[in-house]
């Protein structure tokens, strides 16, 4: 058998699902630190059963699941599989493969597979019991696990061993028999409780068994005479119920008379009630028409009282409207006739501008003509001055655009100003609401946190207070299961007294009739309570007197001697209180005795009884000494003349006359304990009650307040999520805020970037005008002095040609005149635009005042007010209309109720005769019923005794006459009293139980011996296996030690030679060239050494299917790591060896190399190597290169 291939899955730091395929001989794994190498080890102990995390470098068994990484998700279960060549057989199962499988889970699960289906932990340790795989074998030896073995303890070393020798199965079945020993001594002693108890009950229940057979047969006759007088009785109820049978039929004929006249005088009445109704509707109705009338009419005066009093205040209104709306009419008028002069004034306007330019282009022809003989001068002014005309129109121009684009400048700095007001406004808005929106998340956020650790604080207490309802309700449970115990405890006892187990048969049959016969107080035992101390001095004070019978009078005694002679049930002793005779000691015995040593007390000082029973515990125990011991008790004896009987606490009798009765007492049925044992359980069962009703009000306080806290709970869940709700909206809309105030200062920014050019086109304009004013100033002046030369020019030319002044002369005056009428033409269109605005602004007046008017004028609605009073006359006819009906419906109304009274009357006597009829029918009904209930009393009674009635025989003597012997049969069943019918049967019972469970009790006994053979015989075969383990473990870890070492002496030791089961075992060593010391002195090496030896030593004795070792040997040297890697080969012949390690003789003595790398952080993967293949292609390349 080997380990073929381990599967993992989500193990430690191996994430994904990860195999390592192992072959027979040595496998080592290798890797950096950190790298995950040990998981493999911590992997294998893990599928094998290991239960402790801190055995797996965890906390808590979670621990083993991959936790994460960054670039990997946490694993939610992990697995790990063993696959296993059982080829060989070594595993007592059918398969030549077996794999074994764990899986946990983070929510807890745990689950065990073996070949893929489910199973047990158990499964699986028995599955490799004393194979040297399981969890604590030797076959497992991870970090630290080396140091272990040197420096535990020497009963932990045994377990190594044990292990090795294969005694595991014997410890474990040793276990099993010791608790099936522990199991069969239980059911001993409680067999032998009920042989006990039954033992008790064997006697009452023969002597009951009698009286019940003689109660049957009274029985019986009894039966026969009520089965006769049964019959009886039933015939005679039968012919009863036949005559009351027509009685009924009768009453029924006239009770369905009398039925059918009161249901028609009820459905006259009904229409009698129906037609009033309807009348009285129709005046309701008639009320509400006449209420409805009185109502319009009120409405019509108060319309008629409103219009006089609007047409009081509306005429002033609307002469004022009026006079509002003519003068506005007027100034329309006056308006739309000056538009329409101007308009007319524009036309002609038009029409002299028309011809002044006329004119003004015949001057210029002219003046052209004429000047067209001008001299080169004149030509060059003309072109100067035309030249400076254009300059000065461009010049002008500017100005005029710089002007213009001041003005749009101006405007648009208003306008960025107000726009600019409005959203710096805006901005600072929201600013505002940013902080606040701040402040807002902030202050959820505080109250998140608040509101998270209120809940946290809510389940902690939460989870406090279930622990300890957890607690409560255990202790609870172990309360209710102690108060059943009590109850049947006291359920048993209470049956035991019921029954007067322990009395004899004839204080017994007493004790069980004594409420038929008078007088009876008890039997001694159960008039005196005694104290616990006390209980075996007044048991042997009284002995057999416990069971007297305490009765009033000697006439009581008397009968009841004769009631058991007649029962022949035996004999008892019965004290009459009237004949005793109280006895007590002397006062001077009393005296004397109270102050010596050991004196207890009088027996009759020492136990209660009630008042009117004093005298019988006087008669009993009033010259009765109790003391402490026996010795104690002669020498009172003697001072006394032996003339009074002492007892001692432990029932030793000292008696009169110098006796003395000792020895051990007699087990027997403890009266006095029984009762003290009773009242002491029902009291501690009272106060367990009262314990577990104030433990359950406080488990109902716990569960409330573990609601209350879940409540809270699921209020600050609730709260959190709102505020998560609250904050995600919050952050919203701060976001939205946030992005509208990132556009409002974009805008405000591009709009400043706005306002900077607009102040440059500004500046710019302004410059221009000031360079333009310049400019027009300079060609104003330059035209100036060119019209001077020109008219200096022109002064010459008139000199010579007065034509020409006159031509030019009407030239000017065409220009100016032509200039005058261009003026006069704007003008005119900006006079028209003015009125034609005040034109609009006039009508629209006008139209406002005119609907004024109408609202006023429609106040004054004649037709509507003549309307009214038309109505009013109307509603005033209607009303005495109504009126009058409301008179007529009245009368009728009254003569119909006075109808429905009369018919009422003879429904009252119709019913009174009806309901008479009815009792006498009920009387029937129920003498019927009674009657019927007797008869079938009688045939269910018949039905139960299971007969016919046509099978039962007649009486054998009258209906009285058996009366009588039946009564007399009562009697006689009274007399012997309550009797168990059962007892027969039970006593046959436990007559045969007794007989059954002292055979099984033979058989308990037997079976306690045999497991005590077997514990034995065990314990002799794990002194053999063991001997026979250490003494050959022991030969080779002296030879294994020699050959580590290269040298030097070890061996192991028992600590307890003479005890072989339990020995520990202790290792001494002695290193080449150094003394026999103890192991804590040995270097680190050296103590490694010494374990790996004993490991050897262990594997030659007991090879193991395989090993696994993790760095055992971290602390050697190299070379003896070599010799560690000679002796693995060696032992690999046998044994397969995972050895995890960082040494390098290690790996070259591997067969197969796996290295664990850890490429991403925190998760482990795995290359392989096989060495063998790796040498030979090795060997093979330099064949190649040779080829």
């Amino acid at each position: 058998m080997y380990l073929k291939r381990i599967e993992i899955n989500g193990f430690k730091s191996f994430a994904s699902r990860t195999e390592l395929e192992f072959l027979p001989g040595v496998t080592a794994v290798v890797g950096p630190n950190g790298s995950g190498k040990s998981n493999i080890s911590d992997a294998v102990r893990w599928v094998l059963g290991e239960q402790s995390a801190k055995s797996l470098r965890g906390a808590k068994m979670e621990d083993v699941i991959f936790a994460g990484s960054l670039s990997e998700h946490r694993k939610q279960f992990a697995e790990v599989t063993l696959v296993l060549d059982n080829e060989s057989g070594t595993v007592a199962l059918p398969y030549q493969e077996i794999s074994v499988t764990r899986r946990v889970s983070r929510n807890g699960d745990s689950d065990y597979f073996l070949n893929k289906k489910p199973c047990r932990l158990k499964d699986v340790l028995d599955l490799f019991m004393d194979t040297g795989l399981s969890r604590d074998a030797f076959a497992i030896i991870g970090q630290g696990r080396v140091e272990q073995v040197i420096s535990g303890k020497p009963e932990e070393r045994r377990a190594v061993i044990e292990e090795a020798a294969g005694v595991l199965k014997y410890r474990h079945r040793k276990k099993q028999a010791e608790r099936k020993l522990s199991d069969t001594e239980a059911n001993l002693s409680r067999v032998d409780d009920i042989l006990y108890e039954l033992g008790g009950r064997i006697e009452p229940l023969r002597e009951q068994a009698a009286l019940a057979k003689e109660y049957l047969v009274a029985r019986e006759r009894h039966d026969v005479l009520e089965r006769g007088i049964l019959a009886h009785e039933i015939t005679t109820y039968q012919t009863e119920l036949e005559t009351l049978a027509r009685d009924i039929a009768q009453c029924e004929e006239r009770l369905a008379s009398q039925k059918t006249t009161y249901e028609e005088t009820v459905l006259s009445r009904e229409n009698q009630e129906s037609t009033l109704e309807e009348e009285r509707q129709q005046e309701n109705a008639l009320q509400e028409q006449l209420r409805h009338v009185s109502t319009r009419l009120v409405e019509i005066q108060g319309a008629l009282n409103l219009a006089k009093e609007r047409e009081k205040h509306g005429t002033e209104t609307k002469e004022r409207l009026e006079q509002e709306v003519a003068v506005v009419e007027e100034r329309v008028k006056e308006l739309e006739l000056e538009l329409t002069a101007l308009q007319e004034r524009q036309a002609e306007v038009d029409q002299e501008a028309k011809r002044i330019t006329a004119e003004r282009e015949r001057a210029d022809q002219a003046l052209t003509q004429t000047d067209r003989d001008f001299d080169k001068e004149a030509e060059v002014l003309r072109s100067e001055a035309f030249e400076v005309a254009s300059r000065l129109a461009a010049t002008n121009n500017a100005y005029n655009r710089a002007k213009q684009d001041l003005m749009h400048a101006e405007e648009q700095q208003r306008s960025f100003t107000a726009d600019s007001g409005t959203k710096q406004s805006t901005r600072r808005q929201l600013e505002e609401d940013v902080a606040r929106l701040e402040a807002d998340v902030a202050s959820i956020r505080t109250k998140l946190d608040q509101a998270t650790e209120e809940e946290t604080t809510a389940l902690a207490a939460r989870n406090e207070q279930q622990h300890v309802l957890r607690q409560v309700e255990q202790s609870v449970a172990d309360l209710e299961r102690r108060r059943h115990k009590t109850e049947d405890r006291i359920e048993f006892l209470e049956s035991v007294k019921a029954d007067y187990s322990g009395y004899f048969g004839a204080v017994k049959t007493i004790l069980k009739q004594r409420d038929q016969h008078p007088g009876i107080y008890g039997a001694v035992a159960e008039l005196i309570s005694v104290p616990a101390r006390f209980e075996a001095a007044i048991e042997t004070a009284l002995g057999g007197s416990m069971q007297n019978i305490v009765v009033d009078t000697d006439a009581t005694g008397r009968r009841l001697i004769q009631e058991l002679r007649r029962l022949n049930a035996g004999r008892a002793t019965f004290m009459p209180l009237a004949s005793l005779q109280a006895r007590e000691v002397n006062r001077s015995v009393r005296e004397q005795v109270g102050g010596m040593s050991g004196f207890v007390g009088i027996a009759s000082d020492l136990v209660t009884t009630d008042e009117t029973l004093t005298k019988l515990k006087m008669n009993l125990l009033g010259t009765t000494l109790v003391v402490e011991s026996l010795e104690q008790a002669n020498q009172i004896a003697r001072s006394t003349g032996h003339r009074y009987r002492l007892v001692t606490l432990e029932g030793d009798v000292v008696n009169v006359g110098g006796t003395m009765t000792g020895g051990s007492r007699k087990k027997g049925t403890p009266l006095f304990s029984q009762s003290r044992e009773l009242d002491e359980l029902k009291e501690g069962l009272t106060r367990g009650q009262a314990v577990i009703r104030e433990q359950m009000r406080r488990l109902e306080d716990l569960r409330a307040a573990i609601q209350t806290l879940d409540a809270t709970a699921r209020t600050r869940t609730e709260t959190i999520q709102a505020l998560q709700g609250q904050l995600e909206q919050s952050r919203d809309t701060l976001a939205d805020a946030n992005r509208h105030l990132a556009v409002m200062t974009s805008e405000l920014s591009v709009e400043d970037r706005q306002m900077a050019r607009v102040l440059e086109q500004e500046q710019e304009a302004r410059r221009i005008i000031e360079t333009s004013e310049v400019e027009i100033a300079k060609w104003t002046e330059r035209q100036t002095e060119l019209r001077q030369a020109l008219d200096r020019l022109k002064d010459a030319q008139a000199r010579g040609a007065v034509t020409m002044d006159e031509l030019k002369k009407e030239q000017a005056e065409a220009v100016l005149e032509e200039r005058t009428i261009q003026m006069k033409q704007a003008q005119l269109l900006q006079e028209i635009e003015r009125l034609t605005e005040q034109v609009s602004h006039a009508k629209l007046e006008r139209g406002h005042k005119r609907r004024d008017l109408r609202h006023v004028l429609e106040g004054f609605d004649e037709a509507k007010i003549d309307a009214l009073h038309a109505e009013q006359r109307e509603q005033e006819q209607e009303q005495q209309r109504v009126e009058t009906e409301l008179v007529a419906i009245g009368q009728r109304i009254q003569v119909q109720a006075e109808s429905l009274r009369l018919i009422r009357i003879r429904e009252a006597k119709t019913k009174d005769d009806q309901q008479t009829t009815k009792q006498a029918l009920e009387q029937l009904r129920l003498s019927q019923g009674k009657t019927s209930t007797r008869l079938e009393t009688r045939q269910e009674m018949l039905e139960e005794m299971g007969l016919l009635l046509e099978l039962i025989a007649p009486l054998d003597l009258s209906y009285e006459e058996a009366k009588e012997e039946i009564h007399l049969l009562k009697r006689q069943l009274e007399e012997i009293g309550i009797v168990n019918i059962g007892a027969i049967e039970e006593f046959a019972e436990v007559d045969e139980r007794f007989t059954f469970l002292s055979a099984q009790r033979d058989d308990l006994v037997a079976a306690k011996t045999d497991l005590y053979g077997v514990i034995e015989e065990m314990d002799r075969e794990v002194i053999r296996l063991f001997r026979q383990t250490y003494d050959a473990v022991r030969e080779h870890f002296r030879e294994t030690f020699r050959e580590l070492f290269g040298g030097g002496e070890a061996d192991l030791v028992l600590v307890d030679p003479s005890d072989l089961l339990t020995s520990g075992i202790d290792i001494v060593a002695k290193p080449p060239g150094k003394k026999l010391q103890n192991l804590s002195l040995l270097s680190g090496g050296e103590r490694a050494l010494t374990a790996i030896a004993l490991l050897f030593a262990i594997l030659k004795t007991r090879p193991v299917p395989f090993c696994v070792l993790d760095e055992v040997e971290a602390a050697l040297d190299e070379a003896n790591v070599a010799r560690f890697g000679e002796f693995v080969h060696q032992l690999a012949r046998e044994t397969q060896f995972v050895i995890i390690t960082h040494r390098k003789g290690t790996m070259e003595a591997a067969d197969v190399l796996y290295g664990v790398t850890m490429q991403q952080n925190g998760i482990s993967e795995v290359l392989s190597v096989k060495l063998e293949e790796a040498r030979r292609t090795l060997s093979e390349e330099p064949k190649e290169i040779k080829r």
